[in-house]
């Protein structure tokens, strides 16, 4: 591979926008005539690849394991909360406060 399929290769994706230079346009074009390889690159280039992702798929199942685990993390630590303001409550002998945290939660 020479320089000019070089060049011309790294010119195809702004050739195919349409956003090169007239004169550097031409370029790319003459080399394409003349060169069987980088005309067959640019003819690849021109394919669609194949769609395989399920748009929405799996981001909706990794939303829903990390809503998940946020609820499990959240119940847990609200659990240690009310374990501890029950244990403070029943070292102090204050029972209205156990009433007051239940209301409140």
């Amino acid at each position: 591979m020479n320089t000019r399929c070089s060049v011309t290769q790294d010119l195809l994706p702004l050739y195919e926008e349409e956003l090169l230079q007239l004169k550097t346009q031409r370029f790319v074009e003459e080399h394409l005539q003349s060169c069987q390889e980088c005309r067959q690159i640019a003819e690849q280039s021109q394919i669609p690849l194949p769609a395989e992702v399920i748009p929405g798929g799996a981001s909706k199942k990794m939303m829903r394991n990390i809503t998940l685990k946020l609820t499990t993390i959240q119940i847990f630590f609200v659990a240690i909360a009310f374990i501890l303001a029950m244990s403070t409550t029943i070292m102090n002998d204050n029972s209205g406060f156990i009433l007051t945290y239940a209301i409140l939660g």
